[in-house]
């Protein structure tokens, strides 16, 4: 151990105390520091777990179906893509456990680098995203805004009119996703659609409006209804035309043809009516011959 110099401008007499304290200050506060430190956790980035051999076979399936890219430019339909996605999707019946990671596999350069730049912001125990979720997010992203108005409205305004009940629901389906805040829950989706349904068929339906069914189970009911009332339809113009047409139709076939008029007198010379000559009258008269009236000579 080296012998403690003391500064000169310090006494002997001075306290050690004087001298060391501003040291120990400053050592205890680059302790505190560096323990600190050390209790830091680092931010883990969000690491996609290696699929398994089964989810590599459904994505080579996928695959084969020819799913389309997306980019994210201007030239490319955001909508297109997530619809023909979910129609591969829905037909391997994988949409809900493997519909975003096959999606978000298909995207390539800025829309890729926006789901890579999402996946890093996520903290790594949050949930995954839901199909619906993901599509919402989707297309606020890559969907003019002008455009979601512009549908928006669109499903404000829609009606089954002259579509069928399949055509109808299509349409809604589609359209309701630009829409989430005005069909928040299932009972409010059911009750939208029921309202837009042809009026006939509408006032069928009347007590699901408070059932707590699913909308598949109700596109289901009305598309039983509508066949109903159009077969009903069908039989009554059927009723109609045979009542209209049937009757009269028998009566011209066996009704004979009306009786020309004459003028009863003592000879008529060969009348002529329409063309055909006739049996003089006196003739009928003097002799008493029997006549078929419309005999010609």
């Amino acid at each position: 151990m080296g012998v403690l110099n003391v500064p000169r401008h310090y006494s002997t007499e001075d306290s050690l105390d004087t001298y060391w304290a501003p040291l120990w200050c400053a050592y205890f506060t680059l302790l505190h520091i560096f323990v600190q430190i050390q209790h830091v956790v680092p931010v883990q980035p969000v690491v996609r777990a290696a699929a398994s051999e089964e989810e590599q076979l459904r994505l080579a399936r996928f695959k084969k179906y020819d799913p389309p890219t997306f980019s994210g430019l201007a030239s490319e339909s955001a909508h297109g893509f997530l619809e023909e996605c979910h129609r591969i999707l829905h037909t391997m019946g994988i949409v809900k456990t493997s519909g975003v990671a096959f999606t978000t596999f298909q995207l390539r350069g800025a829309a890729y680098h926006w789901w890579r730049a999402y996946e890093l912001g996520s903290p790594a125990e949050s949930a995954p995203l839901t199909w619906v979720h993901f599509s919402e997010m989707f297309l606020r992203k890559f969907v003019p805004q002008s455009l979601r108005d512009t549908w928006r409205t669109e499903f404000e305004q829609l009606c089954q009119g002259t579509m069928s009940v399949l055509e109808y629901a299509m349409r809604f389906s589609d359209l309701v996703r630009h829409a989430p805040a005005l069909v928040s829950t299932v009972r409010e989706r059911v009750r939208r659609f029921i309202e837009g349904l042809r009026r006939d068929i509408r006032f069928s339906m009347a007590r699901e409006l408070e059932s707590d069914i699913s909308f598949q189970q109700v596109v289901g009911i009305a598309r039983r209804v509508e066949g109903i009332w159009d077969q009903e339809r069908e039989d009554r113009r059927g009723h109609e035309e045979e009542y209209i047409r049937g009757p009269e139709r028998e009566d011209r076939e066996v009704r004979r043809p009306r009786r020309p008029e004459r003028s009863i007198g003592p000879y008529f010379g060969g009348r002529r009516c329409g063309g055909l000559k006739w049996v003089p009258t006196d003739i009928r008269l003097i002799t008493g011959a029997g006549f078929d009236y419309g005999q010609l000579l």
